[in-house]
């Protein structure tokens, strides 16, 4: 009768024991998941560059009709490149003193 009431005891708490452990192994992969950037990949990004008569002509010269809007340093203008991707493009205001600040910021 003893032995049956102590196995019993032993086994309440080893169950109690790993569902705490089994409770906090969850907590801690969701929290850690919190952490890690979305933006995080294997791939290395590349920086493309275009030349003013690429964008130009992306953009359609810049025209109003494809203006999403405007900031402090400049307008951004909609277009799509020749693979057919969308792309935004900011057009700086040259008289901003924090354009090209701005600029290296949202590189």
């Amino acid at each position: 009768m003893l032995l049956c009431l102590a196995l019993t005891i032993s086994a309440s708490v080893l169950f109690f024991i790993g569902l705490v452990l089994f409770l906090f192994y969850l907590w801690y992969s969701l929290v850690d998941r919190s952490r890690t950037s979305p933006f995080v990949s294997s791939a290395p990004l590349e920086l493309q560059r275009f030349s003013c008569k690429e964008l130009k002509s992306v953009t359609k010269d810049f025209g109003e009709a494809n203006l999403i809007g405007q900031s402090g340093s400049g307008s951004v203008f909609r277009g799509i490149l020749r693979d057919g991707k969308s792309v935004a493009v900011k057009k700086l205001d040259v008289s901003s003193l924090q354009a090209e600040r701005e600029f290296q910021n949202e590189l």
